[in-house]
């Protein structure tokens, strides 16, 4: 995620265009009125209405296209990629039928626990000279929380029976008898055991191939 906390700095230069433009407003606002006439002419002419009807033609063949593309993801016969991989041992009946192209983050979810002492209601009674005590009650208090834990970055492969992350000598898999639901996203996947662990793939150019695949052969 990016930061758009534009910080101490940042603010610093706003306040200062601000004051510029308040303390010489008889130059700024005139240039302002000319530069907003001038948008306004550009974005009406003829060349640019032109330029944007033909970025919308090419937006909407490309959507078409990648509709067309889908379709023929979710009806084609997966059979017809299934391979073995050189990295991984599969199962006798197990084969490969994806592979993606870019590196694939795999995280886990976490719990760790925060302790947090907490006192009740006290008031402080005097024992005797120099020294006090605080009468009252303390206790220990536990908040658990989750968070996702970068785990291995590799490449992934989904088989007839399981995801596959691997890179070198290290390897992580996550066969669908454990799987209860899938999330999918347009740059990645999250994996819902039926425990309630989460498994977040993360990475893809665009994961809608492997979601589809996914599916269908989760759904089989």
């Amino acid at each position: 995620m990016k930061n758009n906390n534009i910080g101490c700095f940042g603010w610093g230069i706003i306040i200062f265009i601000i004051l510029l433009v308040v303390s010489y407003w008889q130059v700024t606002l005139p240039l302002a009125i000319i530069g907003a006439i001038c948008w306004y002419f550009y974005e009406k002419s003829p060349k640019t209405q032109e330029k944007k009807k033909k970025q919308a033609a090419a937006k909407q063949v490309a959507e078409e296209e990648r509709q067309k593309q889908i379709k023929i993801w979710e009806t084609e016969d997966l059979s017809q990629y299934a391979t073995k991989l050189t990295d991984v041992k599969l199962k006798k009946t197990e084969y490969a039928i994806y592979a993606a192209s870019e590196p694939i983050t795999w995280s886990e979810s976490r719990t760790r626990t925060k302790r947090i002492n907490y006192g009740g209601l006290t008031s402080n009674v005097h024992i005797m000279k120099g020294l006090n005590y605080r009468a009252g009650s303390i206790r220990t208090v536990s908040q658990k929380e989750e968070y996702m834990q970068d785990v291995l970055t590799g490449a992934l492969a989904l088989t007839n029976r399981r995801i596959i992350v691997v890179n070198g000598d290290k390897a992580k898999s996550y066969p669908f008898t454990r799987l209860l639901r899938i999330e999918p996203y347009r740059d990645g996947t999250e994996l819902i055991s039926d425990s309630g662990k989460k498994v977040i793939l993360s990475g893809f150019k665009d994961a809608t191939r492997f979601n589809i695949y996914l599916d269908r052969v989760t759904s089989d």
